[in-house]
């Protein structure tokens, strides 16, 4: 039995029937965890640089693919398309990087709902690479998710340049999700999970050879929790995504905005403002209307 099967058996044992509540109940496992990574990441952030948390993350994700490539052999890592599995592998890196700064730098809940703005990001960029349709109200979709960022932001008081950091997350993200999009067709999971955590612990070795800190004892209960975590989520969620709809799964998804404010407020005592919820309000309902139009015919 491999890991992602043991994960899968343990989460989806002695769950409701119906498999949208099913997969509901385990989307909320892994935003839990997501949330609880987060928090290793700000602990971390004080005395580690994002490129060895990175590394780090990389490396635990790796030792649990290692088997299947050694069971496998290096066919696992045959590609048609390496142009796109680099572009693919290098954003999502630089997506990894961002995404550990904006969580350091910023309330976790102003991280989370900037990083919500992926989701209309990839609506634009599949208008530009893969000639997709839009229809009027994506487009206003679009613009109202940009108009909340620009809410969050506030630049007419000074830009919050951390804020710049979960933008370029996003965005950085949905270059990796496009490219996902036209790999998947001719590449399995295991190849394309294998790809982008060899490139990423390959990348972030680089720049952690120059800046790597020895951890302390208290510092490695945080890593050996964020790399464990890491092992988790991501089967957790492709699980929920596997068994469950989308669109009943979207709105389960924004209690990723919950859980960072409370986390934010009982651990590191941040207070959102008003703003920020009027902001957080705009991004969730473009991304409520993107996933509404997305399989609805564009307008001419």
């Amino acid at each position: 039995m491999t890991y992602l099967e043991f994960v899968r058996l343990q989460v989806s044992t002695r769950l409701p029937e119906d498999r949208n509540i099913r997969a509901s109940l385990i989307l909320l496992c892994g935003i839990f965890l997501g949330s609880g990574m987060a928090v290793c990441i700000r602990f971390l952030g004080d005395d580690f640089s994002p490129f060895q948390i990175v590394f780090i993350r990389s490396c635990v994700i790796l030792s649990v693919l290692l088997p299947l490539m050694l069971r496998t052999g290096f066919s696992i890592l045959k590609t048609d398309r390496p142009v796109m599995i680099f572009v693919r592998a290098v954003s999502g890196f630089a997506g990894q990087v961002f995404g550990v700064l904006a969580i350091i730098n910023l309330p976790l809940a102003e991280a989370q709902a900037l990083g919500f703005s992926r989701a209309f990001m990839i609506a634009l960029l599949g208008l530009i690479f893969l000639n997709e349709e839009i229809t009027k109200l994506r487009w206003f979709a679009i613009i109202l998710g940009f108009v909340g960022v620009v809410v969050i932001a506030q630049p007419q008081t000074g830009l919050n340049g951390f804020a710049l950091y979960a933008l370029a997350s996003a965005f950085c993200f949905s270059i990796s999700t496009i490219m996902v999009k036209i790999l998947v067709a001719t590449h399995s999971r295991q190849t394309l999970m294998t790809h982008g955590a060899l490139f990423q612990c390959l990348f972030a070795s680089i720049p952690t050879l120059f800046v790597f800190q020895p951890p302390q004892s208290g510092d490695l209960i945080w890593f050996v929790l964020m790399g464990v975590i890491a092992l988790c989520v991501q089967p957790i969620n492709l699980l929920a995504y596997r068994i469950g709809d989308v669109s009943r799964l979207a709105p389960v998804d924004f209690t990723r905005l919950i859980t960072a404010t409370l986390l934010g407020f009982f651990i590191f005592q941040e207070v959102p403002s008003y703003i920020f919820w009027l902001g957080a309000v705009m991004i969730i309902g473009a991304n409520l209307l993107v996933l509404r139009q997305k399989n609805a015919p564009a307008s001419k």
